[in-house]
């Protein structure tokens, strides 16, 4: 399994996930055990997929920890939270470091406890030599309060609002030293983003599980991964189906031959070294490479070979 996992990593240049780590509550409720119990479970799942990452080859790996409207939960749970925060960091610390682990935090940590903070300033100088997986702990984290700090800092900063751009703002975010996420998985079932991310996900491949945080382990982010992979194929297709009753031939396309690229050729978001070299070996042919939207006819996003393509994902080869 490591060396299928590790091929999908390499040939589709994964770099990135990032997890909310949802369904601690539920799963001790559904055991009749306290919360307390489902979150010291649930940093055992993470100590579990922080090494699957290292085993498969994942740099970077970015956990949903505590949110801005966590504190809205009762005082004792928060309190318990904080808590296992701390204890965690000082008991894990030595072994993570001795991992090679790098820690870095993103969130409002000044609103932390004095001690708290103390203990991840220590986390982070501990790791920052560290050169193997990256991860990334969201603590008193909103992206929405991320993406305001980040306009007022650019605003105070005097630059001229025709000289903003993408990479500005997203230089002058929490995670400005990280690429963006490749995958983001939710555990436990619900459909939501929950005010995480949302700059740095707009290309991400989205992937809920049903499971809760606590069960989550090596096999399933496997899964997860290889899930990821699929969606990155890419193979020549006889036809292209664009609604559930008409299917159109490659001939009626003006004998244009149309590759399904996968998910990596959204706009903006980096293809893999495969399909660069597909894509070059195509252009040496004397065929031209471009974008799907660069066609006219906009209803080819509706249904691609059976698969829902709601974002633009072909890259079409067209004769001179």
């Amino acid at each position: 399994m490591e060396t299928e996992i590790k091929n999908i990593i390499n040939d589709t240049d994964l770099k990135h996930i990032a997890i909310i780590m949802d369904g601690n509550r539920r799963w001790a409720k559904e055991r009749n055990l306290p919360s307390a119990l489902g979150h010291k479970k649930g940093v055992e799942a993470l100590k579990t997929t922080l090494r699957a990452c290292n085993d498969f080859g994942v740099k970077y790996l970015t956990v949903y920890a505590f949110s801005t409207e966590n504190w809205n939960r009762k005082k004792e749970e928060v309190d318990f939270l904080m808590n296992l925060v701390a204890v965690t960091l000082t008991n894990e610390l030595e072994e993570m470091h001795k991992e090679n682990v790098q820690i870095h935090f993103i969130g409002d940590l000044t609103k932390l406890s004095d001690s708290l903070q103390k203990i991840l300033v220590n986390a982070v100088e501990t790791t920052k030599n560290n050169t193997g997986v990256v991860l990334q702990i969201a603590l008193n984290y909103g992206s929405r309060d991320e993406i305001v700090n980040a306009v007022k800092k650019i605003v105070s900063s005097g630059i001229n609002a025709d000289d903003i751009s993408e990479k500005i703002i997203s230089d002058n975010l929490y995670t400005s030293n990280v690429p963006d996420p490749d995958i983001l998985v939710r555990t436990g079932g619900e459909q939501r983003i929950s005010n995480y991310l949302l700059w740095q996900i707009a290309y991400s491949e989205i992937i809920i599980r049903n499971e809760f945080w606590p069960e989550f382990d090596k096999n399933l982010l496997a899964e997860c991964i290889k899930e990821f992979g699929k969606s990155q194929d890419f193979s020549p297709l006889n036809t292209v189906e664009f609604s559930s009753d008409r299917k159109y031939s490659i001939t009626e396309l003006s004998n244009n031959k149309i590759y399904f690229l996968g998910a990596a050729t959204k706009i903006g978001c980096p293809l893999s070294a495969e399909q660069k070299e597909f894509i070059k070996e195509q252009q040496s042919k004397g065929l031209r490479v471009m974008a799907f939207s660069e066609l006219e006819n906009k209803t080819f996003d509706k249904n691609i070979n059976g698969k829902e393509s709601t974002l633009l994902a072909l890259i079409v080869i067209e004769e001179h």
